[in-house]
């Protein structure tokens, strides 16, 4: 085989493993057949392949582990709580009692305003008119 052919032929190796991985069986018949020839002829390109079968063993270790560990962890993940009309009206009654109990605690520990003063004063406290004097 010369150079010319040996490059191109590396190449479209390349291309086939890219596409079709390092088993040689899944590749289609005609490039199987030029791949084959080329691996019996060429150092440079079963070193490629031997690199691609690395590869796609690694890929291949890292999903069966991934798929373990999903099955591993699926149980517990499957077991989502979905919130409940008993809980959501649980802490709304919750809700409901602590602002009620903080409205009567402030309510009996802020002493009233005064009735010269009025409610207004207490809602703007101290807002300059403009012109020195106060609202």
């Amino acid at each position: 085989m010369n150079q010319f052919d040996e490059e191109d032929g590396i190449r479209r190796l390349e291309h086939g493993l890219d596409r079709w991985g390092s088993e040689l069986g899944r590749w289609p018949e005609a490039e199987r057949i030029t791949a084959e020839r080329l691996l019996i002829s060429s150092q440079p390109a079963r070193r490629i392949h031997e690199a691609a079968r690395r590869v796609d063993g690694a890929l291949f270790d890292l999903m069966r582990e991934d798929t373990l560990s999903v099955r591993r962890f699926a149980p517990r993940a499957a077991i989502v709580q979905r919130p409940s009309f008993r809980r959501i009206a649980t802490w709304g009654s919750v809700g409901l009692a602590a602002s009620l109990v903080a409205g009567f605690v402030m309510g009996s520990v802020v002493p009233p305003p005064d009735e010269e003063i009025g409610p207004v004063y207490i809602a703007v406290q101290d807002v300059d008119a403009g012109d020195g004097g106060l609202l």
